[in-house]
């Protein structure tokens, strides 16, 4: 998907009362990013367990920003700036916390400090089975520009398969 004009979420109860800022000792917030991130992505078929040690390595290569709220982290996007555009990583929010638009102004707020345009724009990859991000990501001003078929099969099915290659 790309963004070219990013549009204004409505405001929220949760998002008035976050704090969204830009991470720049990633070892320091590693933890929880690894624990949302594997509270947020454990149904997802492609899913990746992460330690701190290893969310610390993967933090090290991006741009960190994190959502909190009443002093708790409570969710992260990952970016990566290039010369003449962006890409969004990943995005998450603890589950617990989700559905309030904390995510959703999270990302907003990542598109605003990269002053994303037509001369700037931002890229992200986003599964069509998420429903709920493709939601999200249309009402900030993304547009599909192709889709790609990665996975055929099942979460079941993969893990049927993965099983059977490792016995």
């Amino acid at each position: 998907m790309k963004c070219v004009e990013p549009l204004q979420p409505a405001r929220t109860l949760a998002a008035a009362r976050a704090t969204i800022e830009q991470v720049s000792d990633v070892t320091a917030c590693a933890a929880e990013v690894a624990r949302i991130h594997n509270a947020a992505y454990a149904s997802d078929a492609a899913f990746r367990l992460y330690s701190r040690e290893e969310m610390a390595q993967v933090l090290t290569e991006t741009e960190v920003w994190i959502a909190s709220e009443d002093g708790q982290m409570s969710g992260f996007c990952l970016t990566e700036p290039e010369r003449n555009s962006m890409w969004i990583e990943s995005v998450a929010v603890d589950p617990a916390r989700q559905g309030r638009g904390l995510g959703q102004l999270l990302v907003y707020r990542v598109l605003s400090a990269h002053d994303v345009s037509v001369e700037h724009p931002c890229w992200l990859n986003v599964s069509s089975r998420n429903a709920p991000a493709l939601k999200i990501y249309r009402r900030l001003g993304f547009r599909p520009q192709h889709e790609t078929c990665r996975f055929s099969a099942t979460r079941g099915e993969l893990i049927a398969a993965r099983e059977r290659r490792f016995r």
